[in-house]
């Protein structure tokens, strides 16, 4: 990888975003060894291996463990049981007789620690059972992904407490760990100027798909510059055996983002992130617009000449991911990093070994510069339920919150995702924490997304690609535009956002696989404009000049 490529100085994609209500949050520097480190030149590594990034929006890297230290006072709680509603990827833990990591937790955050731990895929279900009860837990974790309709509807209906005067200006002092936490990340969990939750800090650059650099130079001599040479190098990926084993297997892409909605053909042509706003405030949404027509006619075209697994309109997340993984698509996005611990690069080595990875930054579909989408910044926040109004009891519930969200290499850090050494970790010849059979079974998603430590980039096994994965998320967030709907709310985007969404995948569907001409994108647009695009545009505008104080 060409580092001088992903941090070469230019003109960034215009960011358009809704203004922030005026809250001082009062943020102490970064409670992490970091804070130590702050005259490190961006580019270079101390002796301590701190890899600055330069922008507090993008991932500082670590290429040693740094030696751990308190980053709490005394122990959280105070003595009594706290509920918490906690979604998990994960089995159920081993019971807390028999666990010795959950023992531990409880002897550290001082409290009988009792989740309600429950699947991802039955999450946003059970949150709105558990809202619509009144009977609510301490914590109750909202993500947006899962729990739109709580995630707004309940809170603006007086579900969860409003923590702003805790969590602003002198007040946030109590709490050193959230006091670290950049602006964005509390904006997040903003509803009409107000703070109903602590943030789970996520990264901030756009996620961008993971793209086999080692197929293009083969096939191409290069990696892709413009939507003609990846258009090229796609198709080939398909038809000319880039892993050479004489087998018809092998695919430029199988299903990318969801459905048929191309995150990188969208950002190869600037399509905007979902809407634009108009310099009159006007919100426009992208199936109307000329560059969403340009990237549906290129998809279409990369599916005509065979560039898509034959499966794709109908594939799901896992067997896409599985393709790509196990070295048969050379383009798939899920999110997951390229260069972390147990990364997409190390799975992928499994089956070629002599595979190279690398994130496809977007370019321009003329060669110039193509945009990224940032993300948010956060993966949902933990809220408390109205119904606490004892000052003691808030501060200790967000005293352990602010545990839980201790910085990378602190013994919180270390014990709330690593547990105990030599019984659920132990240190490799890098001096980076391995998790042992026992971590998986006794910790098992017990804390969830309870707050959580700002992000750093770090390899266990691969200390040198940490500063790697830093260069290109700055290079991503560099050309990375915001949705300026995303901290507004729309009633008519809650109510009716299930239809507006199938309607547009459906047809989108038919136009790329050849069943539906490309002026089906006009039916397409008309859905959602009638579906409920036209009240939510009206809606968001609204929003979006009060936010602007007009």
């Amino acid at each position: 990888m060409d580092r001088r490529r992903l941090i070469k100085t230019g003109v960034a994609a215009s960011t358009v975003a809704a203004a922030s209500p005026r809250i001082t949050f009062a943020q102490t520097p970064e409670a992490s060894p970091a804070a130590a480190a702050m005259a490190t030149p961006v580019g270079e590594i101390d002796e301590n291996g701190f890899y600055p990034s330069g922008d507090p929006a993008v991932p500082d890297a670590w290429t040693k463990m740094p030696e751990p230290f308190k980053a709490t006072e005394g122990v959280p709680g105070k003595g009594g049981e706290v509920t918490a509603l906690v979604m998990t990827y994960n089995q159920p833990p081993t019971p807390k007789d028999d666990n010795p990591y959950w023992q531990g937790l409880e002897e550290r955050l001082g409290v009988t620690w009792n989740p309600i731990l429950v699947p991802f895929a039955s999450y946003g279900e059970r949150a709105a059972a558990e809202i619509a009860s009144g009977e609510l837990p301490d914590f109750f974790y909202l993500n947006p992904g899962q729990t739109s309709t709580p995630l707004q509807r309940f809170v603006l209906e007086g579900a969860f407490l409003d923590i702003t005067d805790y969590v602003t200006g002198d007040n946030l002092q109590q709490y050193p760990n959230l006091a670290s936490f950049p602006d964005y990340m509390w904006e997040t969990a903003m509803m009409n100027g107000r703070i109903f939750g602590v943030p789970t800090p996520d990264r901030r650059p756009g996620r961008v798909p993971g793209f086999r650099i080692d197929w293009s130079e083969q096939l191409i001599g290069k990696r892709p510059e413009n939507a003609d040479e990846a258009f090229e190098v796609f198709v080939a990926m398909s038809k000319n055996d880039p892993d050479g084993n004489d087998s018809d297997d092998t695919w430029g892409i199988s299903k990318y983002g969801t459905g048929w909605d191309v995150g990188l053909f969208h950002q190869i042509f600037n399509v905007p992130p979902l809407w634009r706003v108009t310099d009159d405030g006007k919100f426009e949404v992208q199936y109307g617009l000329e560059e969403y027509r340009q990237a549906v006619e290129f998809m279409r075209n990369l599916y005509a000449e065979g560039a898509y697994h034959p499966d794709a309109a109908a594939m799901g997340f896992e067997e896409a991911q599985n393709l790509f993984r196990t070295g048969r698509t050379g383009l798939h996005n899920d999110g997951s990093p390229i260069y972390g611990q147990n990364g997409v690069l190390a799975t992928l080595r499994q089956y070629q070994p002599d595979a190279r990875v690398e994130n496809l930054i977007p370019f321009g579909a003329d060669g110039g510069q193509g945009i990224t989408y940032h993300s948010a910044g956060t993966f949902g926040y933990t809220a408390l339920p109205y119904s606490v109004t004892d000052e003691e009891r808030i501060h200790e519930l967000l005293s352990i919150l602010d545990w839980f969200s201790s910085p990378f290499g602190s013994e919180e850090w270390l014990y709330k995702n690593f547990g105990e050494e030599g019984v659920h970790f132990n240190y490799n010849e890098n001096g980076f924490p391995v998790g042992t059979d026992a971590l998986d079974q006794q910790n098992a998603g017990l804390t969830g997304y309870m707050g959580g430590s700002i992000m750093v980039n770090w390899n266990a096994d691969e200390p040198e690609l940490a500063p790697l994965a830093t260069d290109e998320m700055r290079a991503i967030y560099e050309l990375g535009v915001d949705n300026p709907a995303r901290n507004l709310y729309s009633p008519s985007m809650i109510e009716n956002s299930g239809i507006m969404f199938q309607t547009v995948t459906d047809i989108l569907n038919e136009i790329v696989v050849g069943r539906r001409d490309l002026d089906a994108l006009d039916d397409l647009y008309e859905a959602w404009q009638s579906n409920g695009g036209e009240e939510a545009a009206r809606e968001y505008e609204e929003a979006w000049a009060a936010n602007q104080g007009e």
